[in-house]
């Protein structure tokens, strides 16, 4: 079973800030100025679904379409493809969003041609908004992600283990991270889920997702806020970095805001 497909299964296992909460809703909805235009989603996380209407959602992975898509009406449907590949004719969409759409890709050259095409699918005028998932500015060990979990200072266990994989890259200063690095670089310090949950005072089956990433060859990208303007600027006459709430955390979770020319 393949990174997604598993993701799809246990999707009502994941929570905020994996999965956006109404507080980044909201901030969408803040950067989408023409919201009854045509929209192009990429991905199917059905907490954004309904910020735009008409809407084309693209997806690579069936299972996630058949689990997590809230279903076509008339003025939505989903369909497989490829993001490095838009099923559309250029200059097609007024917005296009995603939630961590961006991260999927090698940071720099395969994210570059990624912002590249979703220039090519937007109109003149267009816009792109994207949540998308930072390593820190700041230098930041594992150690001290851990140091600060067990102080109870980190209240969602996904924001920590997004935390740590934003640390792990700033150490190894490559913003490209396995999924299955991750899981063992925690594991390596806690020793057991249970150990973790009862240190870092999360419930045990959240935790447990952790092991969604076993031996997944799945990485994600996790560059700084700097380098998400630089490269995206590269593509759009306006990129712009712009907070998605105020929970903790949420700094490493900002909205990427694109203005097509």
């Amino acid at each position: 079973m393949d990174y997604w497909e598993d993701a799809a299964r246990r999707w009502g296992n994941l929570g905020a800030p994996l999965r956006p909460d109404a507080e980044v809703v909201s901030a969408y909805r803040r950067h989408i100025p023409a919201p009854f235009a045509g929209t192009l989603m990429l991905g199917v996380t059905p907490e954004i679904t309904a910020l735009c209407r008409p809407v084309i959602a693209v997806d690579s992975s069936a299972a996630m379409i058949r689990t997590v898509w809230p279903g076509d009406r008339p003025e939505r449907r989903a369909i497989l493809g490829d993001w490095r590949d838009i099923p559309a004719a250029d200059a097609s969409f007024a917005n296009c969003i995603g939630d961590g759409s961006p991260n999927v890709f090698a940071f720099p050259a395969d994210m570059e041609a990624f912002f590249g095409e979703v220039r090519r699918v937007l109109a003149p005028g267009g816009r792109a908004v994207f949540r998308v998932f930072c390593a820190p500015d700041e230098a930041v060990t594992c150690r001290e992600v851990f140091a600060r979990a067990e102080r109870r200072e980190i209240p969602s266990f996904h924001s920590f283990k997004f935390q740590v994989a934003g640390a792990i890259a700033r150490e190894a200063a490559n913003p490209n991270v396995e999924v299955a690095h991750v899981r063992d670089t925690i594991l390596n310090a806690y020793g057991s889920c249970g150990s973790l949950a009862e240190r870092g005072g999360w419930p045990a089956k959240e935790v447990e997702t952790l092991d969604y990433y076993r031996g997944s060859k799945a990485f994600i990208a996790y560059p700084r806020q700097g380098d998400f303007i630089a490269i995206a600027g590269a593509q759009f006459a306006r990129a712009v970095i712009a907070p998605s709430g105020s929970y903790e955390g949420a700094s490493l979770f900002p909205m990427l805001v694109l203005d097509r020319h």
